[in-house]
């Protein structure tokens, strides 16, 4: 299922063009059928996906493709195996594009522990954080949003307290959250999965195709895309280390550092990319370095440079004039009435007396600004070396892009009322996901008072 919301030929005819043409060139299973099995004490007890099921252990798939996942979940019985190892098996019968009826088989060995600890120790935090956000998707569909987002959090401090209590010596300091090093992220997924599209809010403060479109996507989606969206990628630009946009020895692009998704940590002096798999936004701070905007998009854009205004600046005789603003290499002033532009004083200096100039450089939206929302930006190629980094940089996010989407690119500058777009995906704030939503770090006192309360739970 493919969403177009407020069809824009500027913005969505490429994103239409590359996603259709994937889906009809892509390799798919026809008429297929898929069946679990496991070794002897154990047992599959649900599927969780976009499938039809024909009996316990069988899966009716009528396409099937790479860019889908299912999950399974494994019980054991109340024996538990005397073997040291089990192995699971899933084989696949479908029909190719020839006609041919074909079966792929996947056979997996996977170690059986009675230490409950060394279990936790090898647990995939990332697996298990889009499992549990595939479960709450799952219920929202038949429960109210809030019972979904409450019954992830309480399986997830059910967790934490059972970890607890195995660790009785360090379950005794005091204000301290105690997990296994592989879950310590599974905190930060969970808030993000009641903050996304599909969990965020009442039903009424996201569109209905909105939501089913986010549901969709998540329950059919490999793990990788589902943390993606929780958790977005998002680049500092204007500060990226020398090797970031650059090519290594093995062919891969070197991508910048990432930045933690808190307003915090934006700053108003730099350019921020973020990167959710379906949608890069390039925010744009009021107060960008000029040199940074330049080598970036260079000078034949004109929508993004106004000319430079110079205006005589009124100094009082016997005004102290810092010389941090005097000095035309470093002196900058930044206008609170002027929110999208810059200001730089420069000073001309005659046989009578000291000129003041500042000089504005705007980036307003529109004729003279970055192309609004309803362009997918394409930036142009320069002879600039930060130009080919950065542009390394976004056609390396669009080879990432999930399930073989088209990432467009929205130009964002600070101030503009398409920066709204920008704020849900700050989730560590407590402004991202609606009202009542916390930050992350009132989530971590909330879940550690949780686990702390009874030190485990009853089975």
């Amino acid at each position: 299922m493919y969403h177009y919301p407020g069809f824009r030929v500027g913005r969505d005819a490429k994103k239409l063009s590359k996603e259709l043409k994937h889906n009809l060139t892509r390799f798919t299973a026809w008429e297929a059928v898929c069946r679990v099995r496991c070794s002897k004490g154990f047992r599959v007890s649900s599927f969780n996906g976009h499938f039809f099921i024909r009996s316990m252990d069988l899966l009716a798939l009528p396409a099937a493709n790479a860019d889908q996942a299912y999950a399974v979940q494994i019980a054991h019985d109340e024996v538990l195996p005397t073997t040291n190892t089990s192995y699971l098996q899933c084989a696949l019968l479908y029909t190719n594009a020839e006609g041919e009826r074909r079966i792929r088989v996947h056979t997996m060995m996977v170690p059986v522990v009675s230490d409950v600890a060394q279990m936790y120790r090898a647990t995939d935090g990332g697996a298990m954080s889009a499992f549990l956000t595939r479960l709450a998707c799952e219920s929202a569909l038949s429960r109210r949003l809030q019972d979904a987002r409450e019954n992830m959090q309480v399986k997830l401090s059910n967790a934490l307290k059972e970890f607890r209590l195995l660790n009785t010596s360090a379950s005794r300091a005091f204000n301290r959250l105690i997990y296994p090093e592989k879950m310590k992220l599974m905190p930060l997924f969970a808030l993000c999965a009641g903050k996304s599209l599909a969990l965020r809010g009442a039903s009424r403060d996201v569109l209905v195709d909105e939501r089913v479109r986010a549901i969709f996507e998540i329950m059919g989606a490999p793990t990788e895309a589902i943390l993606r969206r929780l958790y977005p990628a998002m680049y500092a630009l204007h500060s990226m280390p020398g090797k970031s946009g650059t090519v290594d020895d093995s062919g891969r692009v070197v991508m910048p550092p990432r930045t933690a998704l808190a307003g915090e940590r934006v700053d108003a002096r730099g350019c921020y990319l973020v990167d959710d798999g379906n949608r890069c936004l390039l925010w744009l701070g009021k107060m960008c370095d000029p040199a940074f905007v330049l080598g970036v998009f260079g000078k034949g854009l004109s929508h993004f440079h106004a000319p430079p205004t110079r205006l005589p600046i009124l100094v009082p005789e016997g005004t102290v004039i810092p010389s941090a603003l005097t000095c035309p290499a470093k002196g900058r002033l930044y206008l609170c009435p002027y929110s999208s532009c810059e200001g730089r004083i420069t000073s001309a200096r005659t046989r009578t007396r000291m000129d003041y100039y500042l000089t504005l450089l705007f980036l307003q939206p529109g004729p003279s600004g970055p192309p609004g929302p309803d362009v997918d930006f394409d930036l142009p190629e320069t002879d600039g070396e930060l130009n080919s980094r950065v542009r390394r940089v976004l056609d390396e996010v669009n080879a990432r892009a999930a399930n073989g989407c088209h990432s467009t690119i929205t130009v964002i500058a600070q101030g503009h009322p398409s920066e709204a777009l920008l704020f849900p995906h700050l989730v560590e704030d407590r402004g991202a996901g609606g009202a009542g939503a916390m930050s992350y770090a009132d989530f971590l006192i909330q879940l550690h008072r949780q686990v702390a309360q009874t030190g485990g739970h009853t089975r």
